[in-house]
């Protein structure tokens, strides 16, 4: 985060995308796919690390920034109306305070 704001002009946004935990296509993967869903995911045959977060933990890992968290891309378009629950990506979004 001190990095983030150290480049941010005072009062510049910045947007910031994880992979969430609690999602749809985390949990189709997995069942689809078994215990080498992530490779699935990133197209890999090699192994892959693929780190899942909850707003909780998105929020204490870029503290102090202030996230305001929102969560996209459901892959299924006929639960679009529940992508706010079950969507793949949270997005935390904040800006650098004036004056810093």
């Amino acid at each position: 985060m001190e990095e983030i704001f150290r480049v941010l002009k005072p009062d510049g946004q910045f947007n910031i995308h994880v992979y969430a935990l609690w999602s749809y296509t985390a949990f189709y993967s997995w069942r689809v796919y078994g215990k080498h869903w992530k490779r699935k995911v990133e197209n890999s045959e090699a192994p892959v690390r693929i780190d899942l977060y909850t707003a909780r933990t998105f929020r204490k890992l870029f503290r102090p920034a202030r996230l305001t968290i929102e969560k996209h891309e459901l892959t299924s378009r006929k639960l679009r109306s529940l992508e706010p629950w079950l969507g793949w990506y949270l997005v935390g979004k904040d800006h650098k305070p004036l004056g810093k």
